[in-house]
């Protein structure tokens, strides 16, 4: 399937492509990881964005970034799924603990990891018990996400 962009009411851009349409190999699962895992990171500030993109890219993610947590619930509500969600801990519009319990909510099977460059260990309960998987402290480096991958049978 040729990607393809839509626009959301939001204005966000988005690109199709088979990852958009389920999971059906990859890193959380199937037999044959055929394709390239997906990923999306979720951060208020652009260049921690833009680095935390690049980290996933360097662990041969394909990656798309958003700014707030209304805009991945609205692409996880429109069917958009993703095998690794990078969360930043302390984005703004909306609390982000409580959209990473709606995210886990929406998508079981989503590898939840959260940075953060507040108080790890308050942050890293709280982000768990919501339903992430990990929290790293900011930056997040190819190097950690790939131990964190290895560790985690990806």
């Amino acid at each position: 399937m040729a990607p393809t962009t839509t626009t959301t009411e939001g204005g966000l851009t988005r690109l199709n492509t088979r990852a958009s349409q389920g999971r059906e190999d990859g890193i959380n699962g199937g037999r044959h990881a055929t394709r390239r895992p997906s990923g999306l990171v979720v951060d208020s500030e652009p260049v921690s964005r833009l680095i935390h993109t690049a980290v996933l890219h360097a662990c041969g993610v394909a990656a798309q970034d958003v700014e707030t947590g209304v805009q991945v619930l609205e692409l996880f509500a429109s069917g958009t799924r993703f095998d690794i969600v990078v969360l930043d801990v302390s984005f703004s519009g909306m609390r982000p603990f409580e959209t990473t319990r709606m995210l886990r909510a929406m998508d079981g099977q989503a590898m939840l990891i959260g940075i953060t460059a507040n108080d790890f260990e308050t942050d890293r309960p709280a982000f768990l018990q919501a339903g992430g998987d990990e929290l790293f402290a900011k930056p997040l480096t190819a190097a950690k996400l790939r131990r964190f991958l290895g560790e985690h049978g990806n």
